[in-house]
């Protein structure tokens, strides 16, 4: 199976037809088996769970040691556990004006969360946007396993020229199946629907609906160039740790289980055994020996050879082990930063995508609430991560104190390690400050 997601990139018709609907559907029902392996290994659903027992006699335990499960929540964790903050550049106020309240209307913190989930695991993610009955902006995220993009065949870049989610309706009462098809454009939204398990075709429903967006609605969110998922370069080693994991307990049950070797007691009946089991008194006579048929448990050998295949799937991932003594205990800021120098290469690739895409999400949302807004107004809001990792609060703030008066104080504030509202709290500076003056000149 090939590494990484695969985008689509094609000629689209002027007028959509059913046959061409079919052909990309096809093409995506091509990518689902690397979507499903991915979802499953997250989900703890590893291919240890089919191995077949070699012998009906031996222990057959399946272990599954969720280290792919792991990987995506501790990364997703260092990278979002802070909540992404905006700002302003000095003299705009798009944000505070229009893009906050989207923000808060759809849980923007929650939404972000899910889609750094997403793109651990599968590589990639879509958004769509769209207006409510209420004609409020909405987004949400929509797993890869249903919803793919169609790029622009001749650009050098990934050009999204138009979209398409679709899903699978049961009718309760009937249990007749249909197969609905979204499908997004620059300028339309057209819905497809395939009725029962014998049809063959597509129909649309109704007539194209325009939407306000200006490009096509949907934002593709990428975990890297090659759209890979954070542990879908060590799923062999996950196997084989399950593995181990699973053969090293079997020994051990095989080991309890081993057959007793009963030599020069001839006349030993069955009685005789279940009177040894009862009282663990066993007669054995001069020239005799009893002795337990067993292979040969190499401890050492195993704990070596778990401890190597641990620590490969920590290396190779870039996701420290935080079950190490190494993190535990009070440790400076630079510190710990230095033993997560791998995982802050993979946190600074997700950063750089994700903040793309999330530009791109402002500029959807900008040329919606005016079609003047959203060609360049997008980057006055300054978006900024922040790394969810123990922090001396010592360390950071004697700095800002020390840089009192070279910089703006705004400056200073949106570089605590803490979420808060920047415009605001000057605001209340400001106020406090004029509160200030304003005694003093009472008491004067």
């Amino acid at each position: 199976m090939d590494i990484g997601a695969k985008i689509l990139r094609s000629k689209i018709p002027e007028i959509m037809t059913s046959a061409f609907l079919q052909n990309m559907l096809d093409w995506h029902v091509g990518q689902i088996a690397r979507y499903t392996k991915m979802q499953d290994y997250y989900l703890g659903n590893h291919a240890i769970l089919l191995r077949e027992p070699k012998d009906a006699t031996k222990a057959d335990n399946k272990e599954v040691n969720n280290y792919a499960k792991y990987i995506t929540d501790v990364l997703k964790g260092y990278f979002i556990g802070n909540p992404i903050t905006y700002s302003e550049k000095e003299g705009t106020t798009v944000f505070n004006d229009y893009i906050q309240e989207i923000f808060e209307y759809n849980d923007e913190e929650d939404k972000n969360s899910k889609l750094v989930e997403n793109i651990s695991i599968f590589g990639h993610s879509y958004e769509l946007l769209w207006n409510d009955e209420n004609a409020d902006p909405r987004f949400t995220e929509v797993s890869p396993i249903e919803m793919f993009g169609i790029y622009d065949p001749d650009s050098i870049e990934d050009v999204m020229i138009a979209a398409i989610r679709y899903y699978t309706v049961e009718n309760v009462d009937t249990k007749e199946t249909s197969v609905n098809v979204e499908y997004y454009t620059n300028d339309s939204v057209e819905k497809w629907v395939m009725k029962g398990k014998d049809s063959t075709e597509y129909t649309q429903e109704g007539e194209e609906t325009p939407h306000t967006f200006g490009k096509v609605p949907v934002v593709e969110y990428k975990n890297n160039d090659f759209r890979t998922g954070d542990f879908e370069g060590v799923i062999s080693l996950i196997d084989s740790y399950n593995v181990f994991s699973s053969d090293c307990t079997n020994s051990i049950e095989d080991f309890v289980s081993a057959y007793l070797a009963l030599t020069g007691v001839e006349g030993t009946n069955a009685e005789d055994i279940a009177k040894f089991r009862e009282m663990g008194i066993l007669l054995i006579p001069v020239d005799g020996k009893a002795e337990y048929i067993t292979s040969q448990l190499d401890s050492l050998n195993q704990e070596f050879n778990r401890k190597r295949l641990k620590e490969d799937i920590h290396k190779f991932s870039m996701t420290p082990d935080m079950g190490d003594d190494n993190f535990g205990g009070t440790q400076s800021g630079v510190a710990m930063k230095f033993k997560l120098f791998t995982t802050e290469q993979v946190a600074i690739t997700k950063e750089r995508k994700f903040k793309k895409s999330l530009q791109q999400r402002i500029e959807l949302l900008l040329l919606n609430h005016n079609t003047t807004f959203g060609r360049k107004e997008y980057l006055d809001v300054l978006i900024t991560f922040s790394r969810n990792i123990p922090q001396n609060i010592k360390e950071i703030i004697e700095p800002l104190v020390k840089l009192t008066g070279i910089v703006s104080k705004e400056t200073l504030l949106s570089q605590l390690p803490f979420k808060i509202d920047v415009k605001g709290e000057m605001l209340k500076i400001d106020a406090e400050n004029k509160k200030l003056v304003g005694d003093y000149l009472v008491e004067e």
